[in-house]
């Protein structure tokens, strides 16, 4: 084919050029199902969500099947099902019979099992495709559930984490009949339950591919939603919004952290989007700024070999058992490391265990206001966005730099940012004189550059204008793909490619 030829060829005959991705190919149809899970706290109006997805996703010619994990649960029941009086009940029996469930096969992702079984089942007697088909679990609570989909359907998985104020729950809760003593238990419950296989939304709503902000206005939801689900079909043309694009860049900032304990982001912005500064969690280094890879000397923490704040900690204990454990006392000195091994696994969950003023590392969000300190930019006014919820020691330098607000990713149960700073902090609702700590909501970190992103995941190109320069508004591409072969099918039928088109002379 000459130049020419292909300079007119239309997009939609260039991006067929893939070959691997053309429609009806072996490796699956254009329009491949989707498996989109939710994860939500007790008392979010999720039937709203159920609706939006299925009124779009019609548009997109997909019919959607809402699978509840839950209902999977019965089947791990032994015995007889105790009573579900009241709305309370009801929540509260489908907690503990998925927490059962999970205790008896000692499996934390038995009902996300359970919902790919079906799913399987679903396909028949031949397993394959299910083209235009949508399923949605509802609901995940443990991570390996989310862990277990990812491994098994790829980027034909997206994680849906849909978020709803405190107050809109409880108000729902409340008018569902469930009690104010009830609404705040089955609150705490869903959050984070100590028990093994407990329920646990706090450690599984941050792995979302996509946040979404729910109330009780349904078209306000099919909005948003339906920005989301045209993002993933890659209909039309859409750029990152500011809370989306300042998330990515502390996202980013958090990859550059060496840290032993956790990776964490911050991104500093004027309310008009402009980058301010940037900061990782990371050991400062003389003469201002953090270590980097390849500086010498390099004196992180991995170099040293010991967190600081482990050490300081075992020291505290140390001091402690020195005072009030007699066993301690009149243990042998070889013996006592075992045992302060013990004592300190007995203390995990203690507040002591929790201090995080030992570490050596500026963690990111006081970073990202020193580093603006230190070209003499203001901090005034301007919004902060951290990959985790900041700790109480960030929170007074946050209130202290004039920051308007804090939008956040993962929660951060050692925190005591609210109890120490009400007076001057407000969360999720606005409050005048008040920084705002509020939730992120839209294309998380990790889906952020397949979804905007003129590249494939293979590399070939995205057409966004025709030949006569026009934009292309109307192509339906759906950007996560049901990966249907494995590495070694695909191999397959790229090595029997060529051997249709190598003359038989020349095959060996």
């Amino acid at each position: 084919m000459s130049a020419e030829e292909t300079k007119t060829k239309t997009t939609d005959e260039l991006e067929g050029d893939a070959g691997l991705d053309a429609p009806n190919s072996e490796l699956g149809p254009e329009n491949s199902e989707l498996v989109i899970g939710l994860v939500s706290a007790v008392g979010t109006p999720l039937e709203l969500v159920e609706q939006a997805i299925r009124d779009r996703l019609n548009s997109y010619s997909y019919s959607t099947e809402v699978l509840r994990l839950s209902d999977y649960s019965r089947s791990f029941q032994l015995g007889v099902e105790g009573e579900e009086s009241g709305e309370d009940g009801r929540i509260d029996a489908a907690m503990t019979r998925g927490n059962d469930a999970r205790t008896k096969t000692d499996r934390n992702d038995i009902l996300a099992l359970a919902g790919i079984a079906d799913i399987q089942n679903k396909r028949g007697d031949e397993p394959g495709p299910l083209p235009g088909r949508a399923f949605v679990l509802r609901q995940l609570k443990r991570p390996e559930e989310v862990h277990l989909l990812r491994r098994t359907y790829g980027e034909g998985f997206v994680l849906l984490g849909v978020y709803c104020r405190r107050s809109e729950r409880e108000k729902n809760l409340r008018k569902a009949g469930v009690s104010d003593e009830r609404v705040e238990e089955l609150i705490i419950r869903d959050e984070h339950e100590a028990r093994m296989g407990g329920q646990a939304l706090r450690d599984t709503f941050h792995l979302a591919d996509l946040f979404l902000e729910v109330g009780n206005d349904l078209d306000a939801v099919k909005q948003d939603l339906s920005r989301m689900l045209d993002l993933l079909f890659g209909f039309g043309i859409s750029t990152p919004t500011r809370a989306e694009s300042g998330m990515f860049h502390a996202h980013a900032a958090s990859l550059r952290s060496a840290q032993l304990g956790r990776q964490v982001g911050a991104a500093l912005l004027t309310t008009d989007g402009d980058m301010i500064s940037v900061g990782t969690n990371e050991v400062p280094r003389s003469g201002g700024g953090l270590y980097w890879e390849g500086d010498s000397p390099d004196d992180r923490d991995h170099k040293r070999g010991r967190d600081s704040s482990d050490e300081a900690k075992e020291e505290i204990v140390r001091e402690i058992l020195d005072v009030l454990d007699d066993t301690w006392r009149n243990t042998p000195s070889e013996d006592k490391q075992r045992l302060l091994s013990d004592r300190i696994q007995e203390l995990r969950t203690t507040r002591i265990m929790s201090l995080t003023e030992f570490g050596r590392a500026v963690h990111a969000e006081a970073e990202a206001i020193v580093s603006a300190a230190r070209r003499g930019t203001a901090t005034a006014k301007s919004e902060l966005y951290c990959t985790t919820f900041p700790c109480h020691v960030c929170a007074k330098h946050i209130v202290a730099a004039g920051i308007r607000s804090v939008t956040y990713i993962e929660p951060y149960p050692k925190s005591r940012a609210l109890d120490l700073h009400n007076d001057s902090i407000s969360l999720e609702d606005e409050e005048d004189g008040k920084v705002l700590f509020r939730p992120f909501v839209g294309v998380a970190p990790r889906a952020f550059e397949r979804l905007f992103s003129m590249t494939k995941q293979d590399g070939s190109r995205i057409w966004r204008k025709n030949g006569a320069g026009t934009p292309i508004l109307d192509r339906v591409n759906l950007r996560f793909k049901m990966p249907y072969l494995s590495a070694l099918q695909r191999e397959s039928l790229v090595a029997k490619e060529l051997i249709e088109i190598t003359p038989e002379e020349g095959r060996r």
